[in-house]
């Protein structure tokens, strides 16, 4: 991040210093992002906690997490980064040049198109299932029921593409206008229906597992339908009003980015189903460790690391669209400074609680504690990569607004081809957490390589300030978290010799512990001065107004 008077090199066009306006809006879009991101990643683990209560981490929780895996991947791409990748700076151009009216024209043909075509993925889909589940799971073959089982819940779901693809149409729209709260609240929307499928529909199909997994498939259909239909007022009071149309020339656009960026874009996705091939290959279980502990990297991911990748994406794709390519260095520097300040630490803290929290939020019902030990150790391992992914994140967009797809799709393909080689080393020997230790090497590494490329087109991207930005939020963050993991085993040994339950003891670290991390990084960033300290400080003061002005009689 660029210090507020410091100037970037702008390719001939006059240099500006970094407005303090500008820095507040950035920070308090972000936190509107980042709430509502909060809010459904702690309704997500509500909804994981329910699954495992009731599927445990045996065969239906295996078959269902398979079957989800390529609508997820999907929800995914489209939802936080290939779609909107695509369709962000089309929208942009397109109001630029042609006003509010030619943009709804745009929108309106891109929903026909991608209705007409999730119909179309969804029947074909259908048609070959099996073919898809042998690819994703070919140690399933060994278990006939395991298998049909799996393809069927893929069937059931294929649907969800169709409704995921509509939503994330309507939330690039919206995001480009910078009306970024109805897209952050989608995913809430999503949570809740699969919370009720849970609670109230599984009951409906029997009383063993095996058949209840149907009801919750079912709460995953109406929960995608339900993401698109909650924006749908939020684009109506911007002037949008649907008609059909088949065509419209911004749809060239939005094609010729996107094919480029779901390639780009689908790197994490591509390592967790790289990893899920794998996974059913060792025990029984594996995948499902897998998607658990992949659970709690979402929550910093999503809550800070897609919020500043989406606030900072239609201002990065204006400035490239006006010819000013330096003018983007200043929203992200900004961004990936925020990035490391805010996932770093989450990483030390997560790693540090990993056994506590896992038991807190999964060991229930029929997931056992060996299941949990596990994937506390998965967790660990996804806890390392959180910041490659988040600025990956950050750093693949620009490279769509800027027209040059094909770096992030060879920084993507070199890193899928190393992910698989180093799993494979990793695998055997580490067992489950091999797969995600992988992964989380390869992830630093290619965000990395896409930086230093990045620096070629966006003058002023990186510099001192950035990396004495990064420098001190991962030494606050080791601080905190060595701090974390001696105080978390004292306290459980003190409250296990006192007569405290295992349940009570899980609840009382986990909150004790990220307490007192919150209260040794902010000390220690506030002592080494960091600006972001003072962002985040505005971000929450920021959102505690809005609170205050909603709850208002």
């Amino acid at each position: 991040m660029t210090a507020p008077h410091a100037r970037v090199a702008d390719d001939g066009h006059a240099n500006r210093p970094v407005r303090a306006g500008e820095r507040r809006a950035f920070v308090r879009s972000a936190s509107v992002l980042g709430s509502w991101t909060l809010v459904s990643r702690v309704l997500g683990y509500v909804r994981d906690s329910l699954n495992a209560a009731l599927f445990g981490a045996g065969a239906v929780a295996d078959a269902y997490f398979v079957a989800f895996r390529i609508p997820n991947l999907l929800r995914d791409l489209v939802g936080e980064g290939a779609f909107s990748a695509a369709v962000v700076p089309t929208v942009v151009s397109t109001l630029q040049k042609g006003g509010p009216r030619e943009v709804h024209r745009l929108l309106a043909a891109l929903l026909t198109v991608v209705a007409l075509g999730g119909a179309v993925v969804a029947a074909v889909g259908v048609l070959i299932a099996p073919w898809l589940v042998s690819l994703l799971a070919p140690g399933f073959a060994a278990s006939p029921a395991k298998f049909a089982l799996t393809v069927t819940l893929t069937r059931w779901l294929f649907p969800f593409i169709a409704f995921m693809s509509l939503a994330a149409s309507v939330m690039g729209y919206l995001n480009a206008r910078e009306r970024f709260g109805p897209g952050a609240f989608a995913p809430v929307a999503l949570n809740l229906c699969i919370i009720a499928g849970g609670v109230l529909l599984c009951p409906l199909f029997g009383t063993g597992p095996e058949t209840r997994i149907y009801g919750w498939t079912l709460g995953v259909l109406l929960g995608g339908l339900a993401q698109w239909l909650v924006q749908l007022p939020a684009a109506r009071s911007l002037g949008f009003r649907y008609e059909w149309r088949l065509w419209h020339p911004g749809l060239r656009a939005i094609g010729v980015l996107m094919v480029p960026a779901l390639v780009g874009f689908s790197v994490s996705q591509i390592y967790l189903l790289v990893n899920t091939i794998l996974a059913s290959l060792l025990a029984e279980g594996s995948v499902a460790y897998l998607y658990y502990g992949n659970r709690l990297m979402q929550l910093p991911l999503g809550v800070m690391g897609v919020a500043l990748s989406t606030a900072a994406y239609p201002v990065v794709a204006r400035a490239l669209a006006k010819g000013r390519p330096g003018d983007a260095a200043v929203p992200l520097n900004h961004a990936l400074a925020l990035t490391a300040f805010s996932v770093l630490p989450a990483s030390a803290g997560l790693i540090a609680l990993s056994p506590w929290i896992n038991r807190l939020l999964f060991r229930y019902g029929r997931f056992g504690a060996e299941d949990a030990a596990v994937t506390a150790a998965v967790a660990s391992a996804y806890a390392i990569g959180i910041v490659g992914h988040a600025c990956g994140r950050v750093l693949t967009p620009p490279f769509y607004a800027a027209g040059r797809p094909s770096v992030p799709v060879a920084v993507a393909v070199a890193g899928v081809t190393c992910n698989i080689l180093l799993s494979v080393v990793l695998m055997f020997p580490l067992g489950a957490a091999g797969l995600p230790l992988s992964t989380s090497v390869v992830a630093i590494v290619t965000a990395v390589w896409l930086g230093w490329r990045l620096r070629g087109i966006v003058p002023g991207l990186g510099g001192l300030r950035l990396a004495g930005a990064f420098a001190g939020s991962l030494a606050a963050s080791a601080a905190m978290g060595l701090a974390v993991w001696a105080g978390a085993r004292w306290g459980d040994q003190a409250l296990a010799a006192a007569g405290w339950g295992m349940r009570a003891r899980d609840a009382a670290v986990t909150v004790g512990g990220i307490a007192m991390g919150l209260s040794v990084y902010a000390a220690f960033t506030w002592t080494l001065g960091l600006r972001e300290f003072e962002d985040a400080r505005d971000g929450l003061a920021h959102l505690t107004t809005r609170a205050r002005r909603t709850t208002r009689p």
